[in-house]
């Protein structure tokens, strides 16, 4: 879709309510050659045919007095292919545009109640055998907030599906690859003289997390660091065990689960507990979100 032709139709330009702070108006026919709900978004584009252009807001360029500003174009749908802009001037100085306003961000806390297998020493919370408590012991996590706000001109469902629950697979904020996960991106229109989107996104940074231990990822031995801090860690139990060829399964000598050694077989008594995990949020790149230091004032 395309705009086939711009004409300025009347204008007017009159004193206001005190001779020294004047207004104006101008209007523009625009036809398009085909129908479109869509074909005005400021102040991102002056729509033009070539020869005519609607002004954006904050252009001074009124025929019949040069010191005024426009404001934002407000558009008339008459047909499906022809539209009415209307762009009033003022002698004000130039209009802010809301997308021009720098991010705001500030610090809180997310507490949550979830098991815990290691004390403050990092050592595994086990009984006398060594073995892990049933149920698992629960501690109190304190997870750092960090929330940002910005506007944005446009914004749809696909983002936030896209990266809410997902962890930063970069360094972000200072912060090593796998620790900052987003914990919910609200965005709200707002509506005035230009629409717009304000998004608030609250990414969560763990606090507590094992570094140094090894545990089996998808069967891989792997040494634990920030990259696993959102990872699910389990011990690695069951009821049935590998028999010595490692292809068929049977029961266990008792009927409780008993501890594994990361291979299927019964771990050997007085072994460390061998652990499991999972990564159980997408890692990706947050780049284009642009709300990394680059993109905030004064992020430090």
């Amino acid at each position: 879709m395309a705009i086939d032709s711009i004409r300025e139709g009347w204008r007017e330009l009159r004193a206001g309510g005190e001779t020294n702070n004047p207004t104006a108006v101008r209007v523009f026919s625009v036809v398009t050659d085909a129908a479109s709900r869509g074909v005005f978004d400021w102040p991102q584009t002056d729509p033009t045919d070539g020869t005519t252009t609607v002004p954006a807001a904050g252009t001074q360029d009124h025929p019949d007095d040069a010191d005024l500003y426009s404001r934002v174009p407000q558009v008339t749908l008459v047909s499906p292919t022809y539209f009415l802009v209307t762009v009033a001037y003022a002698a004000e100085p130039y209009y802010a545009s809301p997308l021009e306003e720098d991010p705001e961000w500030g610090w809180d806390e997310v507490s949550t109640v979830e098991p815990v297998d290691y004390d403050a020493d990092g050592e595994a919370v086990v009984n006398s055998r060594g073995d892990p408590f049933e149920p698992p012991l629960t501690k109190e996590y304190r997870d750092t907030l960090l929330w940002i706000e910005r506007n944005v001109a446009t914004f749809d469902l696909d983002t936030k599906l896209a990266y809410q629950d997902t962890v930063a697979n970069h360094r972000f904020w200072g912060q090593p690859a796998g620790l900052c996960r987003m914990h919910k991106i609200k965005p709200r229109r707002i509506r005035g003289e230009m629409d717009y989107w304000r998004v608030r996104y609250e990414i969560l940074i763990r606090n507590d997390w094992i570094e140094g231990q090894t545990a089996y990822l998808h069967g891989t031995a792997v040494t634990q660091t920030a990259e696993h801090a959102w990872y699910r860690r389990v011990p690695d139990k069951g009821r049935m065990l590998n028999d010595s060829t490692g292809n068929q399964r049977h029961p266990s000598a008792v009927g409780a689960p008993v501890l594994l050694d990361g291979t299927g077989q019964q771990l050997a008594d007085g072994a460390d507990t061998v652990w499991l995990i999972w990564p159980w949020y997408p890692a990706i790149d947050w780049g284009a979100l642009g709300i990394d230091e680059e993109g905030i004032t004064n992020p430090s």
